[in-house]
């Protein structure tokens, strides 16, 4: 039988074929001074499985790598191959493979690279590649109007490029001028305006209701309630929370902070939540999440659930680029939160611990919206 790719992101390299005796034999491949090889592993029988395919590959890239980098300093400088960009990045994620990078950020850095960088300067040597060469790419996938981006993401790709080059030099693979030394980020402001009224909260509550599914009007009113980012609402589960006490235990990965903290849930929607606990863990197939699809990717899944509907609500007749700061996206959930505590005379320095901000800096920017407050403090004073 004929030779079958391993699937799975952490499988790069990996083949099996099955043997006319019913056994499988494992294999994998690399790259040996520019060329691809192959390399047998062994078979089930004799008590090789996938797991031992891909330490073998690492431990030869590993090695390989060694032996390439003592030739290279044998042959000197001026003989040095020097590798072109693509070549570069395929090292910086086989590297990142054999040090086990979390999946998502390697698909992340697959994407991008692929569909915004490869075909710009992947077939250039990094001692052909200039700063111009750099920037251009940036300026085009700034200005692409068929498949537009954010100025986020161009930084995001200008990132990337800064990454992939520390990589070559930090391993040895070049050793020319660091181009990305002086290219610049673009500016972006992402202080959104924008955030929710209390009739558009009740709005955007009472459409999910309706509409949606129990799982999408519960992301949404547990983004309403607690603050937390999307990513950390929809990775909630049941026995994160004390219904007792009305608090959650929140799970921030980009905290700089607190990584746990706690949300707290008032006595309007305790009884909301317990109704939802009790009905999804009937269900034979519970997760364990207080979101209980199952769904791979949870952020991205809600992200593009509720994406038409916060477009369909609140942001007709706005441009996507240039009205961005005053449009309502998932992210305006957690801004209404710290929003609407301020307005309602909360203190700073509470709203600063119930966000879970780093520090004040980051919650004074509600501090302006509390003008009702200010008057009604003037209004106390005694003389």
């Amino acid at each position: 039988m004929g030779m079958e790719k391993i699937s799975g992101s952490n499988n790069t390299g990996l083949y099996k074929k099955k043997l006319k005796n019913g056994d499988t034999s494992y294999f994998f491949t690399l790259k040996v001074y520019g060329k691809l090889k192959w390399f047998k592993v062994g078979t089930e029988k004799n008590g090789y499985r996938v797991v031992d395919a891909r330490k073998a590959r690492i431990e030869k890239y590993n090695e390989i790598n060694k032996i390439e980098k003592k030739d290279i300093q044998r042959l000197g400088r001026k003989k040095r191959v020097i590798p072109t960009f693509h070549e570069v990045f395929n090292h910086y994620i086989e590297y990142n493979l054999a040090h086990k990078v979390k999946k998502e950020s390697y698909l992340k850095s697959q994407g991008v690279y692929n569909f915004r960088i490869k075909k710009h300067i992947g077939d250039i040597p990094l001692d052909k590649l200039s700063k111009e060469d750099i920037e251009q790419l940036a300026l085009i996938n700034k200005n692409d109007t068929k498949n537009p981006i954010s100025l986020t993401y161009v930084n995001m790709i200008i990132d990337l490029i800064r990454t992939v080059m520390n990589h070559a030099s930090t391993h040895s693979l070049y050793q020319g001028t660091d181009l990305t030394k002086n290219i610049k980020r673009y500016p972006v402001d992402n202080k959104r305006r924008r955030f929710l009224s209390v009739s558009e909260i009740q709005t955007l509550l009472d459409y999910t209701k309706e509409h949606s599914t129990p799982n999408i009007y519960m992301c949404c009113l547990l983004c309403l309630i607690t603050g937390a980012r999307i990513n950390v609402v929809v990775h909630i589960k049941v026995k994160d929370f004390d219904l007792e006490n009305q608090t959650v235990k929140l799970f921030d990965e980009k905290g700089k902070t607190d990584k746990y903290y706690l949300g707290y849930i008032s006595d309007k929607h305790i009884d909301i939540i317990k109704n939802h606990i009790e009905n999804i863990t009937k269900d034979k197939n519970f997760n364990g999440y207080i979101l209980s699809d199952h769904s791979v990717n949870r952020r991205k899944y809600y992200q593009g659930y509720l994406r038409p509907i916060l477009n369909k609500l609140f942001n007709q007749g706005l441009d996507k680029d240039k009205d961005r700061l005053d449009r309502v996206v998932v992210h305006t959930l957690r801004h209404t939160f710290g929003s609407q505590l301020v307005i309602s005379g909360v203190d700073i320095y509470t709203v600063q611990k119930l966000m879970n901000h780093k520090d004040l800096e980051m919650t004074m920017r509600y501090a302006k919206l509390n003008d009702t407050v200010k008057r009604d403090g003037i209004n106390k004073l005694n003389f």
